[in-house]
């Protein structure tokens, strides 16, 4: 199997899983399943990001999503790793992943952009994430003050 093929599987199951962890009861443990598994699928599929070079050989604008979205995802995991349950935990945590999720559907979007567009990959990815970053901007501001209060004593 070649790596552009694990890395495009890898993708269509961490959107699935991430979308459905993103809509699952906070703290239940079918949301923590479906957090594993995606974490675990994010991980496969960056894995094979850092080595995939098929456009042209070089450090590309996939390789820097692939950086924020590596660093999205630790970040969202540290405190779980670390055993923090507090409420900055929970928040730094819901935040993060959160965002791990709007970069991977960025970064679907802007693969499916670059094939259909001709141009600069650059500037083909940076609007088309854009657009996506900006949508999930507004979807968080509405959705993420509620799911977090679902998990935290008091709301």
């Amino acid at each position: 199997m070649t790596t552009g093929l694990v890395h495009f599987l890898a993708a269509i199951v961490a959107l699935t899983l991430g979308g459905a962890a993103l809509l699952a009861a906070k703290g239940s443990r079918h949301h923590k399943w479906l957090g594993r598994a995606y974490a675990a699928s994010m991980g496969v599929l960056l894995a094979a990001a850092f080595v995939t070079y098929d456009v042209d050989g070089r450090f590309g604008p996939f390789h820097a999503m692939a950086i924020f979205s590596s660093l999205t995802l630790f970040a969202g995991l540290l405190p779980y790793w670390t055993g923090h349950r507090g409420s900055d935990s929970v928040r730094t945590h819901a935040n993060f992943m959160a965002w791990s999720y709007i970069g991977l559907v960025a970064a679907g979007a802007s693969q499916l952009v670059t094939k259909l567009v001709s141009g600069s990959a650059w500037l083909t990815v940076l609007v088309t994430s854009f657009v996506v970053i900006a949508l999930g901007v507004v979807a968080l501001r509405h959705w993420l003050p509620g799911a977090i209060s679902s998990v935290l004593p008091n709301g």
